[in-house]
């Protein structure tokens, strides 16, 4: 059995006590023009009260057992709402955003709503026609003349139905709800394994429907440390302004990091053959992953420029990420831990301080326990719970991600080796021939990853005589060429089973991306969507 949690000494739900009684931290967004605005907590605490006089005035039922939909992009607007939600006790649907207006309807099935705070772009969603509506573009300036409501009419209560993130085309987002307890739980086990404390400055850079990063933002609210709510360009450009301790983002940002970095490092020179000679050791020797810290501010002072110098945790998940990217990052000295979990469980295991193997996720939490199928999927069981169900879904098909007796199937391949989990694959993707050759892709895709410039393979080939990629470069404006590529893959496959080598490929011209509907919103390939778009070019690759 693994070890239980204690009971957090802060709740959500007390928020507004919370906030008025801090007088250290402060929550920090950046405008459309980059400039920093920063509020105190108890100006957050003002702006939230203001939020709910101004909800009532345009028809907002603001009191318990209400159930309001938020629908936007990152930022101050959409957690000021959330805020003002907890604290007159109505229940927060953290709608996605960037689906098309059937995805929407499909996604809140079930769903009663009695308002919707959306950005304009979202007004006229069927969804959210009949309903009263306020809109987040100009929020923070239609609270500056409100008079603040004396009180909320509470009691306040934190309830938040969240959706995954979405890996199949034109399906709706299941959505479920997420319990107060495992938040709060999450918010301490993070804070304790990554030695935060409230002079630490949590960067949230993703949509909070992503319901985690609401969760990061609403826990600095709560238990006390700075929140600073950006755009990931905004930390690209702004970050030694920003300075972070905390980020965690998707592969695709840390690669634009890496480049920026890497077009400021000198072309020649001293400092640059210490730079190629430190690149050229391994990631997973401790000795190098240490000299590498050590010598960052004198060997890679840019890294500093640009992101700060009071970096603690960079954690990157969410979306499978390449072992290069995983190697460059560690080996400039930057405090990466890969981790791992699901919308459904939020983390269940990440590297620590202390606590590191690379290609591995680390060990497993404290409050979650890992057992392995014969098969070797891994199945999870979380205290407290963060969710039972489905809202949305048939049972049957709720039955087979929740299990009996609170076990969760996250229906990824995995393996424990010394305590750390490793992770190996993902059920539903594997692959049978025509032959009857089960094949996993995901060590393939892998090794096509490493090729220099690619940034997406994704292999196809159900019912097939064998496998075919579809392969994308790992930036815009870029160009794959075909005969190195071609050169690559050969030396691949050469350590590949005869089953398991790629035999053509299609090369895109542009990377895959969430507007496209070809990534999910947290950043990994639509595999049926990928297939659905490029049905006609596959089918070529085997006449």
């Amino acid at each position: 059995m693994t070890n239980r949690v204690s009971a957090s000494a802060w709740k959500i739900v007390e928020v507004e006590k919370l906030l008025a009684s801090n007088h250290c931290n402060t929550l920090t967004y950046l405008d459309a023009a980059g400039v920093a605005c920063i509020r105190q907590f108890s100006e957050v605490r003002r702006d939230a009260l203001a939020v709910i006089a101004l909800l009532r005035k345009t028809g907002c039922p603001m009191e318990p057992g209400r159930r309001g939909a938020i629908c936007g992009g990152p930022g101050y607007p959409w957690l000021l709402v959330a805020v003002a939600c907890i604290m007159s006790g109505v229940e927060i649907v953290a709608a996605p955003e960037l689906l098309t207006d059937h995805e929407m309807t499909a996604s809140l099935d079930g769903l009663q709503l009695d308002f919707v705070a959306s950005e304009k772009k979202y007004g006229t969603y069927e969804s959210f026609a009949a309903l009263p509506r306020t809109e987040l573009d100009h929020l923070c300036e239609a609270i500056v003349d409100i008079e603040p409501a004396d009180e909320p009419v509470g009691p306040a209560a934190f309830s938040v139905v969240a959706f995954t993130s979405g890996s199949t085309s034109g399906a709706k987002l299941k959505s479920f709800r997420v319990s107060a307890e495992s938040t709060e739980a999450f918010i301490d086990t993070f804070c304790d394994a990554y030695h935060l404390t409230h002079d630490d400055n949590w960067v949230v850079c993703h949509p909070f429907s992503h319901v985690v990063h609401f969760e990061y933002a609403i826990g600095g609210l709560c238990r006390g440390y700075d929140v600073t709510i950006a755009e990931p360009l905004q930390v690209m450009l702004s970050g030694a302004q920003i300075r972070p301790s905390v980020l965690v983002t998707v592969p695709s940002v840390y690669q634009q990091m890496v480049t920026l970095i890497k077009r400021k490092l000198p072309k020649n020179g001293p400092r640059r053959a210490l730079i190629d000679k430190l690149f050229e050791q391994s990631p997973a020797d401790e000795e190098a992953s240490s000299l590498a810290k050590d010598l960052q501010s004198v060997l890679l002072p840019e890294i500093a420029r640009l992101l700060g110098d009071r970096l603690k945790v960079m954690i990157i998940g969410a979306a499978p990420s390449t072992e290069e990217l995983k190697r460059t990052l560690v080996l400039m000295g930057l405090p990466v831990y890969e981790g791992y979990g699901m919308s459904e469980t939020n983390m269940l295991a990440s590297n620590l301080p202390g606590k590191y193997r690379f290609g591995t996720v680390g060990p497993v939490w404290p409050g979650v326990e890992i057992r392995l199928t014969d098969e070797s999927i891994i199945q999870a069981r979380v205290h407290p719970v963060r969710s039972k169900r489905y809202l949305n879904t048939a049972r049957d098909e709720c039955e087979r991600t929740f299990l009996a007796d609170g076990w969760v199937d996250t229906g990824d391949f995995g393996e424990i080796d010394d305590g750390l989990l490793r992770i190996t694959g993902r059920a539903k993707e594997i692959i049978i021939t025509d032959r009857g050759k089960n094949i996993n892709p995901a060590a393939i895709q892998s090794k096509l990853q490493q090729i220099g410039g690619i940034g997406h393979a994704i292999v196809f080939g159900n019912d097939k005589p064998y496998l075919v990629a579809v392969l994308t470069p790992a930036e815009h404006d870029t160009t794959l060429d075909r005969d190195t590529v071609a050169a690559a893959v050969e030396a691949v496959n050469e350590t590949l089973s005869t089953h398991e080598q790629v035999r053509d490929w299609l090369i895109l011209s542009h990377p895959f991306t969430e507007a496209s509907g070809l990534l999910t919103r947290s950043g990994k390939p639509r595999r049926s969507a990928i297939e659905l778009r490029f049905a006609a070019e596959l089918g070529a690759l085997y006449e």
